[in-house]
This record gives C-alpha cells, sequence and structure tokens, in this order.
C-alpha cells in the first residue's frame, strides 16, 4: 500500500500527506500543497521511497494504482515518475489515455470513475532475486497514489483488490 513507504523526502514547501482510508485496501498519499509547480525528479526533490525483497529472479512489471483524477493541466495531464534501485526515474503521464475530455464522460473516465481507481503500468524490467528498492517521485502535485504493486510478468495475479501488502519486518 502507497501509506507503507519506508522513507520520505520532503522539499520544502512540499510535504506528504497520508489519507487514512483512502483507496480499496487501506490510505493513500499524496503531496501538498496541491498548487506546488512542477517538480523535476532528482536530488533533493521529494520521493517515496519502498523496499521489497524478491524471491524470483525474472521480468517484473511496476503497477501504479492512483484515486480517479481529473486533468486540471489542460492539455498537458499529471506526471508522476518511478525508479528502481537508484535508475532513471521512468516518467509517465496518468493521462496520457485521455484524449476525450473528461467531461464527455469517455471510456476512459467511466472506467476509472466506475472502478475508483486509475491503473498504468510504468516499468518492466528484468530484476534479480533479493532486496530492491522502489522509489515513487513526485513530478505534478494533485496525484493520490494508492497502491503500487510489482509483479513477475508470467505471474497471473490480477484482482479487484490486487495482492495483499507485502509484510513489512
Amino acid at each position: 500500500d502507497a501509506a507503507s513507504f519506508q522513507q520520505k523526502k520532503e522539499a520544502n514547501p512540499i510535504t506528504w500527506e497520508i489519507i487514512p482510508n483512502l483507496g480499496r485496501t487501506g490510505s493513500a498519499v499524496t503531496a501538498r500543497p496541491v498548487t506546488a509547480p512542477r517538480q523535476t525528479p532528482g536530488p533533493g526533490s521529494p520521493y517515496l521511497e519502498y523496499q521489497v525483497c524478491l524471491l524470483d529472479t525474472g521480468k517484473y512489471s511496476l503497477e501504479a494504482w492512483f484515486s480517479p483524477t481529473l486533468n486540471y493541466q489542460k492539455d498537458d495531464g499529471l506526471d508522476y515518475a518511478f525508479s528502481i534501485d537508484g535508475g532513471e526515474p521512468q516518467r509517465m503521464n496518468l493521462h496520457k489515455d485521455a484524449k476525450a475530455a473528461d467531461w464527455t464522460y469517455p471510456k476512459w473516465w467511466n472506467d476509472s470513475a466506475t472502478d475508483n481507481i486509475m491503473k498504468q503500468t510504468i516499468v518492466q524490467k528484468e530484476l534479480s532475486a533479493g532486496i530492491h528498492t522502489i522509489r515513487y517521485h513526485l513530478v505534478d502535485p494533485g496525484l493520490v497514489l494508492e497502491k503500487i504493486v510489482l509483479k513477475k510478468e508470467e505471474a497471473n495475479t490480477d484482482s479487484y483488490l490486487g495482492p495483499p501488502q507485502s509484510v513489512k519486518k
């Protein structure tokens, strides 16, 4: 679950806020203030960090689950980024498939509103067994991250609620 990060980096005036009981399986997290300017991922920029321990080597995909969000940046959409093990942050736009305006009720908006979730696959990468660090980089404020799912490519683990949260020790 997004609120179960191990480390966070804030950069004045930006802070991270946990929103209790928002989401399908737990709490969510967002950046404040929502009026903060767009950030560039890198040294000194805000992030949340998660450690995971993989039991198998293989090709993994990382899926981000967000609360439905309107594209209030006009045609630009809202961006975010993820990196694994200190690699180059991969930047994504949550509204990249939002070709029609949300007020026309296109399929992308109906699906996200009906399911109360917006999902995107970000990273597809070969990873070895062992401990890895996933970093969620703030780019645009206004996104509400609910869950991060890292799954092995050949695994069929799809479910409405997603896999249960990994146990923290």
